[in-house]
């Protein structure tokens, strides 16, 4: 992260997208991959860690789209 901010022209002193943006998408992908109805009832179905593909996809499709949007917009 720290050569591709230095390669790029974006000032972001802070360290903004380092830690939202890097944390958030672990974050998501970690979900499809640790998620469980025992645990949070709003869960529909089960995450890649229990057997099942479907949420694990849907979330790195989605993190994959706004990775590529985010691209785009360089």
């Amino acid at each position: 992260m720290v050569e591709w901010r230095t390669r790029t022209s974006i000032d972001d002193t802070l360290d903004v997208f380092p830690c939202h943006g890097v944390g958030g998408l672990v974050g998501m992908i970690l979900t499809g991959v640790f998620a469980s109805p025992g645990i949070n009832s709003a869960v529909a179905d089960k995450g890649l860690f229990f057997g099942e593909t479907k949420l694990f996809t849907t979330h790195v499709l989605v993190a994959l789209g706004f990775w590529l949007a985010y691209l785009s917009c360089l």
